[in-house]
């Protein structure tokens, strides 16, 4: 079959207008015949492209099993091939039983005061097992170049707090089928019914305790409220009941003399539960997050039994991934710039990145022209604005040093313990950061990852060399096709850097108010606009969207459109306008193209669970909310400005 290069028309319905609702226009079609698969709660251009990236792996490892004798010992081969060989060793793995987590049980049953239970915590988290609290290294909000301490909220089971908190039907008979897993877990471990059932709703009890001091997910988005820079002596006032200073030693941490406490409120409730809740339920939490963690690494009934709460029930999804893709994705997890090694070695082409970097820099000329162009702003946050995207950086493909995991010991024997091993020397890798200079060079996704990301800390967008395939890049395709496509991604990452958080940083990733005075209210205005439209959008399970939630990933897809469409825009001045055999101009392809990025079928659970706690919008609304503000998409198709796709001029946001 002849690959299809550049705009999908048998995805489109083009018996809808595309001035009344543009995703049906684009991707009508696709929606209407397409079925989720099984194994997911959704369906779309980014899992696509990762099924395609897992079966690229799979092949790989494949490879490599039929060569396993010639790997010489501590080889980047040899890990990634026995890790993936023992994590599908499923015999094993049922033989195993629940021994590989019976020490770590044994010891959480030892907990009988304050001062241990404070001691297994810190245990705990030197081998991947959350509870409590977190704490691990980040930049310094106040100077980015230094790693320091974080220790901040977590420890629930259910996505965010305000699933604890819910009065109504649906979040009271959600809590219960979380205790019905919860009694299916304690009952793996031998626990009784009557038994497992009481604990299974002592956990619950404990963590709605701990949600109700948890920071709003929207509070979290904003950087000052997160950065709460402090003394140890201060967090151990926060905390009295807990010695952070043994704390500190029992996890191995560096010598420190300030930390970030990102929840100071939160660790001020902890204190009261570590009192008044008994150590009774404080062991039994602990067993429930052992569980949680291991879970993978033991029988599959306990997968079964986390895949029927979160999985089925929580997002929709009917049948868990095959254990081939759970496993890949476990490799990817414990060594994944091993595997990223041998994937970009595979599949990743140096004129791939060459390519990125010129579109990268046709970029950053139209970011400085708009920049020029905005009357919000005065000369002062014009100078500041262009002096941060002049010291923005751009990571394609893979990263320039690859991780060292000489010290990561991994064997056939056992799938526990290599899995327990990489955690472990993950959280040393982690906290050995603190007191040091921030590592420039050191990527947070693998290159096989289907994904990119902003770091405002560091300035700089991170693309892995999976994204960059068809649908997103396709260096067959025509130009437009790929405005609207890997170029609007590329400009909502750079775009994060100027949205209602990482405005808040300045070139050099400091958290620091560089806009002038007056300028910073301005701009808020802007993105109230979209605050404002967001609100309004509802899902199909009657849920609304939050738009203080959303707002910062709505302003990234309006600044990566507009951006690539100024790109386009200047190659047709220079190229002329094209019309393909469909009879589509390049302007028209660039939107349709964009729209089809967001192809999306989801379950109702998942877009429930979506609008409750991803700063994501759904697919649907990124397609026509973003257009809704484009006059320059009007006019491509014909359409009256006043079309039902179209927000009034008042209501359009013009940030970048």
């Amino acid at each position: 079959m002849t690959k299809n290069h550049g705009i999908k028309p048998a995805y489109m319905d083009r018996s809808v207008s595309p001035g009344v609702d543009f995703n049906r226009f684009a991707n009508g079609t696709w929606i209407d015949t397409t079925e989720i698969p099984a194994k997911y709660p959704r369906w779309g251009a980014f899992l696509m492209l990762r099924d395609q990236t897992l079966e690229q792996t799979r092949v790989i490892l494949e490879e490599l099993a039929t060569r396993s004798e010639t790997f010489a010992p501590g080889s980047i081969e040899q890990k990634v091939n026995d890790f993936f060989a023992s994590g599908m060793d499923e015999a094993a793995i049922e033989a195993a039983g629940i021994n590989p987590i019976k020490d770590e049980l044994a010891r959480i049953n030892t907990i009988r005061s304050l001062r241990r239970l404070g001691d297994v915590i810190a245990h705990l988290h030197t081998v991947g097992v959350g509870g409590a609290f977190a704490f691990g290294a980040s930049p310094d909000a106040d100077d980015s170049s230094q790693m320091i301490g974080h220790a901040l909220q977590s420890g629930i089971g259910l996505p965010d707090r305000d699933y604890y908190l819910g009065r109504d039907k649906k979040s009271k008979e959600l809590r219960q089928q979380y205790v019905n897993m919860l009694c299916r877990m304690f009952e793996l471990i031998g626990e009784k019914p009557t038994v497992a059932r009481r604990h299974a709703e002592a956990v619950l009890k404990l963590e709605t305790a701990m949600a109700k001091a948890f920071m709003s997910k929207e509070d979290r988005r904003d950087p000052d409220k997160t950065k709460n820079k402090m003394t140890i002596a201060q967090f151990q006032a926060l905390v009295p009941k807990l010695n952070v200073t043994r704390y500190f030693s029992n996890i191995g941490c560096p010598p420190m003399e300030t930390l970030n406490v990102m929840q100071p409120a939160y660790f001020q409730a902890l204190n009261k539960l570590l009192t008044k809740v008994s150590l009774n339920d404080w062991r039994v939490y602990l067993r429930w997050q052992l569980i949680r963690s291991s879970s993978s690494a033991l029988p599959a009934a306990f997968g079964d039994a986390s895949f029927e709460f979160y999985g089925k029930t929580m997002q929709g999804s009917k049948e868990r991934e095959p254990r081939w893709m759970r496993m890949i994705s476990a490799t990817n997890s414990a060594l994944g710039e091993a595997l990223g090694q041998l994937y970009v070695a595979k599949h990743f082409k140096p004129e791939a990145k060459a390519k990125m970097l010129e579109l990268i820099a046709l970029l950053q000329d139209a970011f400085r022209e708009s920049i020029n162009e905005r009357t919000w702003m005065s000369e002062e946050t014009r100078t500041n604005a262009l002096a941060k995207l002049d010291a923005f950086v751009p990571m394609i493909g893979y990263p320039d040093k690859w991780r060292d995991y000489s010290e990561l010991h991994i064997d056939r024997t056992s799938f526990a313990a290599n899995c327990l091993r990489s955690d472990e020397f993950e959280h040393k890798a982690d906290l050995a950061k603190i007191g040091k200079p921030v590592d420039q060079s050191e990527w947070h996704m693998t290159p096989q990852t289907v994904n990119a990301y902003y770091s405002p800390q560091s300035n700089r967008i991170v693309f892995p060399a999976a994204i960059l395939q068809d649908p997103f890049f396709d260096p067959e395709a025509d130009f437009a096709f790929n405005c609207g496509g890997i170029l609007v991604v590329i400009g909502h990452e750079e775009s994060h850097g100027f949205d209602d958080k990482g405005c808040r940083y300045d070139g050099q990733g400091n958290l620091r108010n560089w806009f002038a005075e007056g300028d910073l209210d301005k701009f808020m205005v802007l993105i109230n606009l979209l605050k404002k439209q967001f609100g309004q959008f509802t899902v199909a399970g009657g849920k609304k969207v939050n738009p203080n939630l959303v707002a910062g990933e709505a302003a990234g897809d309006l600044g990566g459109i507009k951006l690539a469409l100024r790109v386009l825009k200047k190659h047709i001045a220079k190229n002329g306008m094209t019309i393909d055999e469909n009879g589509y101009n390049d302007l028209q392809r660039f939107f349709i193209a964009f729209g089809q990025i967001w192809a999306s079928k989801v379950t109702p659970q998942y877009e429930e669970q979506q609008v409750a706690t991803d700063p994501h919008p759904p697919a649907q609304f990124r397609v026509n909310g973003t257009l809704a503000h484009l006059a320059e998409f009007a006019e491509a198709f014909g359409l009256p400005d006043d079309c039902p796709m179209m927000l009034p001029p008042a209501d359009r946001c013009d940030l970048w």
